[in-house]
């Protein structure tokens, strides 16, 4: 039987790789086809002493930054200091692109040890006027969602998915050549799939946690607004009121640039239609960016607000605080808020968060003593993480709407 689900699983993953390369190579020389044809079948002269060679063209670019933090949660509190490292790469002078971010993270004691190793994104992609593929683990939060810290219903909250990714753009303005400093469509078609959303000690990868999502993308008025419209479905039932239910979930979400300085944005999901009602939820945010100075070389940079509102009131909703075994230890869902100040120092940025959010809505919300698993191995944890905090890459969750948890994060880039 073991050897049975090795061998489905050595021929999934097989079949799946391929299926992306075999996509990726036959892009890749269709555009080799297309530039040889554009200039009459005749490759273009390199010259190292002009610098024409591609890996001179396409350096590694690497960004370095230390981060200071002081959390306190649901978890208690915690000082800790974070080397971040974030790196890209274009491939010669093609359109294949390598990119990512980690982070060496130490909290503050007297052990020179790294206490974790954090691999926030890295992936391979292939950019193309017609087509972007990515595989690896990918940065989606921004893509679903233009939230903050709330939103990404789609996937419960988590911005960062290890997964594959297919985009093609809607309305392209032709004649645009250089694809590595062409700006983020605005409105596009994409896949994606993923082939758990889980932790990973919860992963089970012969397919029965396969998540697939789709969105479409579209311009606004003159491009000062973006709606996003994301389905989803999970390949087999494991949690009801989530996107892992089995059943089609729903979000969208609409952004208002006013002006250069004050957007506003709403988001509205219901992550499982079989219970439309009592899984659906909106957000709304606001995002103000202005430079003002304060004293000596303390600058204002920004403000964000959001608040969280559910639109179902339920008690067996295990993602919003219900509880399916004991209902004595249910309670109500309620509105929750988050708020960000973001200053700049002459060396360094310095942010502050507050928010009286217990992870509604993600699978943090889920353990052991709210819902049975369907899932092989025992609950003694929650199967996900709460809200992330956008750009710091931090989870943040507060043990009671009447309480508030905070973040002070100190970074300094070099």
């Amino acid at each position: 039987m073991l050897k049975c689900l090795l061998l489905k699983k050595i021929k999934k993953n097989i079949l799946f790789y391929y299926f992306f390369f075999f996509v990726l190579n036959h892009v890749v020389w269709a555009q080799k086809i297309k530039n040889s044809k554009d200039n009459c079948g005749i490759l273009p002269e390199i010259n190292l002493s002009d610098n024409n060679f591609p890996g001179f063209q396409n350096p590694l670019k690497v960004n370095y930054a230390l981060s200071f933090n002081d959390i306190n949660s649901e978890l208690g509190s915690q000082i800790d200091s974070t080397l971040i490292v974030k790196f890209e790469k274009w491939i010669s002078s093609s359109s294949l692109n390598i990119s990512g971010q980690f982070e060496l993270e130490k909290n503050f004691s007297s052990s020179s040890s790294i206490d974790f190793f954090n691999v926030i994104s890295e992936q391979l992609s292939y950019n193309n006027a017609w087509i972007s593929l990515s595989i690896g683990r990918l940065d989606i939060g921004d893509i679903l969602s233009p939230s903050c810290f709330f939103g990404d219903y789609s996937t419960m909250g988590i911005r960062h998915l290890d997964g594959l990714q297919i985009t093609i753009p809607v309305n392209f303005k032709m004649g645009i050549t250089n694809y590595k400093r062409m700006e983020t469509l605005s409105s596009s078609i994409s896949f994606f799939y993923f082939p758990s959303v889980f932790k990973n000690i919860y992963v089970n990868e012969n397919g029965v946690q396969d998540y697939f999502l789709g969105q479409i993308r579209v311009n606004l008025i003159n491009k000062s607004s973006i709606l996003r419209v994301n389905f989803g479905k999970s390949i087999n039932q494991f949690y009801a009121y989530s996107i892992m239910s089995g059943h089609w979930n729903i979000s969208s979400a609409i952004n208002f640039n006013l002006t250069k300085q004050f957007s506003f944005d709403v988001e509205y999901g219901s992550q499982d239609t079989s219970h439309w009602v009592n899984s659906s939820v909106i957000t709304y945010g606001l995002n103000f960016k202005k430079m003002i100075p304060v004293v000596n070389d303390f600058l204002f940079k920004k403000i964000i607000f959001e608040i969280q509102s559910p639109l179902g009131l339920t008690l067996d909703n295990s993602f919003t605080g219900g509880n399916g075994l004991l209902l004595s230890k249910a309670q109500m869902p309620q509105t929750s808020f988050f708020f960000e100040i973001k200053s700049k120092l002459n060396f360094a940025d310095l942010i502050v968060c507050l928010t009286n959010s217990q992870g509604d809505y993600t699978f943090s919300r889920l353990n052991e003593g709210n819902a049975f698993s369907p899932i092989d191995t025992l609950l003694v944890n929650s199967v996900g993480y709460s809200n992330e905090i956008k750009n710091l890459d931090i989870y943040l969750s507060s043990n009671s709407y009447k309480n508030l948890s905070y973040l002070v994060n100190l970074e300094v880039e070099f």
